[in-house]
């Protein structure tokens, strides 16, 4: 735990389709730059949608949208050696140049501008789920990944059976995580506290202009440039969150039958797993599952997830309800074959690489989990699917969006 964020750094594109992070203050490594200014790293341009009819007064509101994000910084560095500064003009350039980031017939790489959010600060709450002998806990208000919670990181609950200190063995999302400890009750409106790490925040970019390396006097004593990023993605991102729905997960209670049970008719009975630890529910009707999830989202503006489907799973349709939105996908997903569904870039592709877009339907570009789904920012994912096997899996992964740092 710190008080501190890491430095400031700009992730480059490397030849194999890595990225090799650079801290700014030593973007050399020479050890004496300092990042003289920054400017751009607030709210995106906004542009109002509007129309006016020939015999209106005034405009009708549409909408928005946010258009491409500039971030100025200046970077100086002293050098009183004109053969380093020789070394240094070519080193900067090379190591910014555009063509790192095109390559005739792949996708754009961007450069990645990383901001660290400062730790230190006392979070707390009085919302904590637990369950007897499991170790996942869950709180609405935790906002783990939002306040930089990684493995290792210490977790007190400071009221119950189980108050003590725990150390963090998996952060699933903002409202779920998992201790190296399961917990001995089961209980709701638990206390607890934690205090927040350094957190991530990605810009995806490209340079724009510079390093110019124009002539004056500084250049007696090495450079100050400046230099201009430009994010046509407007967003900050930050860390991976996954959920995962697995029939195989070991916080699942035993199997129950509702056949027979009074109100139940049996065309619509079946078997059902409950998980207690993920407030979600399995149900198995003759190979059909159906469960759902509630994921509470801290991030400014809605996240777009990445889908992962392990078959055998037919006719999947994941469905945010607290927005009335769902995505389907209308596929028969072999035993052992992984589908991938990005609904950033719409594609849709299985490990042998074949393009199953057309497959498809729905709120496919406009399926998000969203700070806006209820006035406590829960988003209620449901997945359906038939032909369920043991191997059957579905799982999501996103990356909170933030406005500005």
């Amino acid at each position: 735990m710190t008080a501190y964020g890491e430095s400031e750094q700009i992730l480059v594109p490397m030849p194999d389709g890595t990225r090799r992070a650079y801290s700014i203050l030593h973007l050399l490594g020479a050890g004496q730059s300092i990042l003289s200014s920054r400017m751009g790293s607030g709210m995106p341009p906004i542009r109002i949608l509007e129309q006016s009819g020939p015999l209106q007064n005034g405009e009708t509101l549409l909408g928005f949208r946010y258009g491409a994000r500039t971030i100025h910084i200046a970077i100086s560095e002293k050098i009183l050696c004109s053969l380093d500064m020789a070394d240094r003009r070519f080193d900067l350039t090379d190591l910014l140049r555009p063509s790192r980031s095109f390559k005739d017939g792949q996708a754009p790489l961007p450069l990645i501008y990383r901001k660290w959010e400062p730790g230190g600060k006392l979070i707390s709450g009085t919302d904590l789920v637990t369950t007897a002998g499991s170790a996942v806990v869950t709180s609405t208000t935790g906002r783990f990944v939002h306040y930089g919670m990684r493995v290792g990181s210490s977790f007190t609950i400071t009221t119950g059976a189980d108050a003590g200190t725990y150390v963090v063995e998996t952060v699933h999302h903002d409202g779920r995580i998992t201790l190296e400890t399961a917990l001995a009750g089961t209980a709701t409106g638990v206390q607890w506290t934690y205090y927040s790490e350094p957190s991530v925040r990605d810009l995806y970019c490209i340079l724009q202009l510079g390093p110019a390396f124009d002539l004056g006097q500084v250049s007696k004593f090495g450079y100050v440039e400046a230099l201009r990023l430009v994010a046509q993605d407007p967003f900050w991102y930050g860390a991976d969150q996954t959920q995962d729905w697995d029939t195989d997960d070991d916080e699942w209670d035993a199997l129950t039958f509702d056949f027979g049970e009074p109100g139940v008719a049996d065309a619509d009975a079946g078997a059902a797993f409950d998980s207690p630890a993920t407030d979600s529910t399995w149900w198995f009707a003759n190979n059909y599952v159906s469960s759902s999830i509630s994921i509470p989202y801290w991030g400014h503006e809605g996240a777009v997830p990445v889908i992962t489907i392990t078959g055998p799973a037919n006719d999947m349709v994941m469905g945010n309800t607290a927005l009335d939105t769902q995505i389907s996908f209308v596929y028969g997903v072999a035993d052992g074959e992984v589908v991938t569904i990005d609904t950033f870039n719409l594609t849709a592709t299985n490990g042998d690489g074949d393009d199953l877009f057309m497959y498809l339907t729905g709120d496919v570009s406009g399926f998000i989990i969203s700070p806006d789904a209820a006035n406590n920012r829960v988003n209620t994912l449901a997945v359906v699917y038939s032909g369920a096997g043991v191997n059957s899996n579905v799982s999501i992964t996103w990356r909170n969006r933030y406005d500005s740092v």
